[in-house]
């Protein structure tokens, strides 16, 4: 992404419980070391139907691309494993 603040501006405007009602509890947000623009998040999926339609909505993907997103995001659906 282009500026890490300017995004978390944007992620924070939709909030917890705005993911929430779509399935996606948030768990983890971290930046890279080597490059702070890079950002990872971890949601607990509570609905994988609901955050697929959500994660899928043309609405998000301008909502991202105003908030400085590049590129298109790696989204990855798993599990807990024991250990």
């Amino acid at each position: 992404m282009k500026d890490f603040n300017t995004w978390l501006k944007g992620f924070d405007a939709e909030g917890s419980a705005g993911r929430a009602a779509h399935g996606l509890g948030d768990l983890a947000l971290a930046r890279g070391v080597d490059d702070p623009n890079f950002v990872h998040i971890v949601f607990e999926v509570t609905d994988k139907t609901k955050a697929k339609v959500r994660l899928a909505n043309p609405a998000l993907k301008k909502i991202m691309m105003e908030a400085g997103v590049e590129g298109v995001p790696t989204i990855t659906f798993y599990t807990d494993s024991p250990k």
